[in-house]
Order: structure tokens, then C-alpha cells, then sequence
């Protein structure tokens, strides 16, 4: 499964460990009938970019991009 919207969370972390994320990209396309029916909302579609090093994350962006409406 996915979802439709960008969700990141941090999964635990041992001791002198780095953490660890779990990042959920949003989705490309710009309407989903599938997913407005299970949550009830669209999704803003959009490309997720960002720099990993270090042992970590960072300059996260979502560069959006206008919806052509179906039809």
C-alpha cells in the first residue's frame, strides 16, 4: 500500500545508533477516485527531493506542479 501525501516518521533507535526515517513520497498523479474515497481528500501532487549524508538528511523540498484538470 501508499499513501497519497508526504509522511515521514522516525523508527527507533538503538544506543549510538543514528536514527532511522521512513519517508512516504507524494504521489505523481494529480487525482486518485481510489484515494478520495478510502480518505476522503485528494492529494497535492508533487517530486520529493532531498540530500542524504552523514548518517543523516536534510534540504528537503517538494516541488509541486499545477494539475491539468481530467476532462
Amino acid at each position: 500500500g501508499h499513501k497519497h501525501h508526504l509522511h515521514i516518521e522516525t523508527i527507533g533507535t538503538a544506543p549510538g545508533e543514528h536514527a532511522r526515517h521512513f519517508i512516504q513520497v507524494p504521489a505523481l498523479e494529480g487525482e486518485s477516485t481510489w484515494w478520495r474515497h478510502r480518505a476522503g481528500e485528494g492529494g497535492e501532487p508533487g517530486i520529493l527531493t532531498f540530500s542524504v549524508g552523514g548518517g543523516s538528511w536534510s534540504d528537503l523540498q517538494v516541488h509541486s506542479y499545477p494539475v491539468q484538470p481530467r476532462g
